[in-house]
């Protein structure tokens, strides 16, 4: 077969040269110099659009949007040391309030990265997308690895200057601040991909709310707080909210694209 078809395309070839007029040899170099010119141009496109490893991403997003968020949490920040230096002026109240207080400190904490996540998911983050050559998930997940780290050094100042107090152990410190973040953090990243995207924001802002009036409740009732759990219990929901919270940024990770409904990996 491979015979027939070579011996039909030279005959074909044959009749075509007959057939048709001899080509100018200006208009060959002139055609020649275009492919050239067109090759070399496509060159440097493609050398310009390179891919882009995770870290120089990461580096670019902190350029982009990273400051924004540092500042943000900083205020946030200033805020808190207000708050705990207030509370901790008053031994009696401290000894009573102050686990709630990190407590809410934190769930706020963590909810800082929604609004982010629910803006980045709207402008669905094409022209980064584009241009950096990653998935919607790994842009997502550069995003929110600039937006935890501020957050994780927000936590351990908190954590440091009330550990400084000595009103509570460092356990129970962990226990009241880190671990409600932990928590809160690995269920509004769940809940990205479980839900559809016009209802991310409103639930996460709605379940932050809630364990908000939660908090408030449990402070004004005296009912027994995060620091009050066994260590055994503390430390075990502690490695198991990181632990979701680490597969949560995997399966952003892969996540292909956010469309308007649940992400699709």
């Amino acid at each position: 077969m491979e015979m027939k078809n070579d011996a039909f395309i030279t005959e074909l070839r044959k009749e075509f040269r007959e057939k048709q007029p001899e080509i100018c040899e200006k208009h060959l170099e002139k055609t020649a110099g275009m492919v050239k010119t067109i090759y070399t141009s496509r060159q440097n496109s493609l050398s310009r659009t390179r891919r882009i490893g995770f870290g120089e991403l990461v580096l670019r997003q902190v350029r982009f949007i990273g400051w924004k968020i540092w500042c943000l949490q900083l205020l946030a920040l200033v805020g808190m040391f207000c708050a705990l230096h207030t509370i901790l002026g008053n031994m009696e109240a401290a000894s009573r309030h102050l686990p709630y207080l990190l407590f809410a400190m934190a769930v706020m904490l963590a909810w800082m990265a929604v609004p982010m996540m629910g803006r980045s998911i709207r402008y669905r983050m094409s022209e980064i997308e584009s241009a950096s050559l990653f998935s919607a998930g790994r842009l997502m997940a550069a995003r929110l690895l600039i937006t935890e780290a501020g957050a994780v050094v927000l936590i351990g100042g908190m954590m440091g200057l009330t550990a400084a107090e000595n009103v509570y152990h460092f356990r129970e410190i962990v226990f009241s601040s880190l671990l409600p973040f932990l928590a809160v953090s690995g269920l509004c990243i769940g809940l990205l991909g479980h839900i559809r995207i016009q209802s991310y924001v409103k639930s996460c802002n709605a379940a932050v709310v809630c364990i908000l009036a939660l908090i408030f409740i449990m402070d004004r009732t005296g009912t027994g707080s995060l620091a009050d759990l066994p260590a055994a219990v503390g430390w075990t929901a502690c490695i198991f909210c990181l632990a979701v919270c680490a597969y949560q940024l995997r399966r952003i990770w892969k996540t292909n694209s956010f469309a308007d409904g649940p992400a699709s990996c």
